[in-house]
């Protein structure tokens, strides 16, 4: 049977290191990957004659190109206008694709590792990434603010360490800015790793941003002044930038329907936007952020049902522990992650939280104490995973923890039920 799929299977998919005229690859062919051309590509066009079905059109690890000038290039979309997936993985070779690259493939959602410069229109996706290898004597990528399609509503731009956005007042003694305008259709805007960019600068309204992450970009420093006007915003990532102060002002207002924040090494960030967060917050993550912990307003935060806090957070070795904002009375879920030197779980600091259904205990090696009389009355579940210590005395019904738990119908140790 296995031998039955195989056979049956290469008339739609074909993976060859080597792809020459005498290959036989046939009109059913769907997918199709290649590392290198055995013959000049002038005596390859059979080939993807052969193939104007192909679905995914992917190219690994060839360094030098095939296409020596835009019209082979040209001559070749036109035989796969069908296409959906394109990739050139640690492809340097290829300089530009034509202009119309949306219109040659109008079924193509997904471009990845094409190197800069480029132009595309006619897409809805693209995952962007120079190559592996760019030269070394690039000075710089260069973003230009017109080249974005307006049928693109998904961009994720990753390891672009170069990148810079054309901007003619911009004062090049600073590191770039990023312009949200530029991506003012776009539905999702993901970057990652850009360690030159600086700031992010917004002069309008962007009506259709639902998610937006920014990771990895070590000298991030701040959001725009004005705040980040985003009505439609539903998730909202902040992630490893290690210089960034604040979070975006007035977001209580500017962020009307932010439901999911996730707020992670970003040690530097001491406190929430005066005003407030926006009454649509429903779930907060902080990781390793251990001034933000301590931010007054977090009581006030009335509209969160979940909160995830995860370490290391080294200065706590109680939780919560004095000096520590008061935990949203409105909890119905608490996870505590990775908390390396805890030690004590303050029961007192944890009885106002009289909706608390749930409460999750993560990797907290040093974790052993309870203290105070119990646990707040409204759990139903207590979850503990990767604390041998604390676990350990569960399982004894030790009289220093069992008293404290005893109540709850539901608990599971590392995954499961007990006692």
């Amino acid at each position: 049977m296995h031998d039955l799929a195989t056979s049956l299977g290469r008339e739609f998919y074909f993976r060859f290191d080597e792809l020459g005229k005498e290959t036989k690859v046939g009109v059913k062919t769907r997918h199709l990957s290649f590392s290198m051309l055995s013959d000049p590509l002038s005596e390859n066009f059979d080939v993807f004659g052969r193939v104007k079905f192909l679905r995914t059109f992917l190219l690994v690890n060839l360094r030098e190109s095939p296409f020596h000038s835009e019209e082979a290039v040209r001559l070749i979309m036109l035989n796969l206008k069908y296409v959906r997936v394109l990739s050139f993985n640690e492809f340097s070779g290829l300089d530009a694709l034509p202009d119309s690259i949306g219109t040659a493939f109008p079924s193509l959602k997904y471009l990845r590792n094409y190197p800069l410069p480029w132009k595309i229109f006619g897409l809805k996706e693209v995952m962007w990434s120079p190559c592996l290898r760019p030269s070394p004597t690039a000075a710089a990528y260069s973003f230009l603010g017109d080249c974005l399609p307006a049928s693109l509503t998904q961009l994720t731009i990753f390891n672009c360490n170069k990148l810079h956005f054309s901007n003619k007042n911009e004062d090049h003694d600073f590191l770039p800015s990023l312009p949200l305008d530029i991506f003012i259709n776009l539905n999702k805007l993901h970057i990652y790793n850009c360690e030159n960019i600086g700031c992010v600068t917004v002069s309008q309204s962007l009506p259709k941003l639902a998610s937006f992450s920014i990771v990895k970009c070590p000298n991030f420093v701040s959001f725009p002044t004005q705040g980040l006007p985003a009505p439609n915003l539903f998730q909202f990532t902040i992630s490893d930038c290690n210089k960034l102060e604040s979070l975006p002002s007035h977001m209580n207002t500017l962020l009307p329907k932010l439901e999911y924040l996730y707020i992670d090494d970003c040690p530097e960030i001491e406190s929430f936007p005066e005003g407030g967060m926006p009454p649509s917050l429903r779930t907060l993550w902080i990781t390793n952020c251990h001034k933000l912990l301590g931010s007054p307003s977090l009581a006030s935060m009335d509209m969160l049902s979940e909160l995830h806090i995860r370490g290391p957070c080294e200065e706590v070795n109680s939780f919560p522990k004095e000096g520590l904002a008061l935990l949203p009375p409105s909890l119905t879920v608490l996870e505590l992650y990775s908390l390396q030197n805890v030690e004590t779980l303050e029961c007192k600091g944890l009885l106002h939280l009289t909706s608390l259904q749930r409460l999750t205990i993560r990797e907290c090696p040093k974790l052993e104490n309870m203290v105070g009389e119990r646990l707040p009355a409204s759990l139903i579940k207590l979850q503990i995973y990767g604390c041998p210590l604390l676990q350990q005395r569960c399982r004894m019904k030790h009289l220093q923890i069992w008293p404290k738990i005893s109540y709850i119908r539901g608990i599971q140790i590392e995954g499961k039920w007990f006692p």
